[in-house]
């Protein structure tokens, strides 16, 4: 990973001390600079074929080569990004459109009567897509970088997404019992879909890594 993050070594020993609770020279740190490569906007390719799955990886890379000398903790990691933080609303049906530069979802749990039909089919447009971006990303990266799981999202954010983030919070006073049971099937969602990918991710120095962050 030396080259794109030549103090690769020195950062994981800072996560690994970290995630022990132990003593480290500082707390972790990431400092964000002006890219030029994110400038083309990653979260406005929509994912059509193996053009735009490439155009995402030389985007990554991009960014990566232009902050490389940054001294932070950052950790090079790129993931299949749809636009929006956290595909997995898309893998569940919820339609996906492209504007202004980015990806928006809308909502498909218009009744409480649907619940049951919220499901996962794992041959799911975006999914396969994401499935297929992520292995892609992993070919490519070799030891020189890691490739996170996309999911990135909780049940919160993911049953928010299924009803709409207004009418979800408004859900939680006026029907609570069905707010839970939605959570339940998004956490059971949440970790279903999430093992898919990380049997697919890597990372040069084990574990894992969120890109995100």
């Amino acid at each position: 990973m030396k080259e794109f993050k030549p103090n690769i070594d020195e950062v994981i020993e800072r996560h690994r001390a970290y995630c022990r609770f132990e003593d480290a020279d500082r707390p972790l740190l990431r400092i964000d600079i002006p890219l030029k490569a994110i400038s083309y906007g990653i979260s406005g390719i929509p994912l059509h074929n193996l053009d735009d799955w490439l155009r995402i990886v030389q985007l990554y890379e991009g960014c990566f080569r232009e902050r490389k000398d940054v001294k932070d903790d950052f950790i090079p990691a790129a993931w299949a990004n749809l636009g929006v933080l956290g595909p997995i609303h898309a893998f569940l049906g919820c339609p996906i459109e492209y504007k202004s530069g980015s990806a928006w979802s809308k909502p498909i749990l218009h009744d409480w009567s649907e619940i049951d039909e919220i499901r996962f089919n794992p041959e799911n447009e975006w999914f396969k897509k994401c499935l297929g971006l992520t292995e892609c990303l992993v070919e490519r990266a070799g030891d020189r970088y890691a490739v996170s799981d996309p999911i990135g999202w909780a049940p919160g954010d993911l049953a928010a997404a299924l009803r709409g983030r207004e009418n979800f919070i408004f859900d939680l006073y006026r029907h609570p019992e069905k707010a839970k049971q939605l959570l339940k099937i998004c956490a059971i969602l949440c970790i279903e879909i999430g093992d898919m990918f990380l049997e697919k991710v890597k990372h040069p120095y084990g574990g894992i890594v969120n890109g995100n962050y």
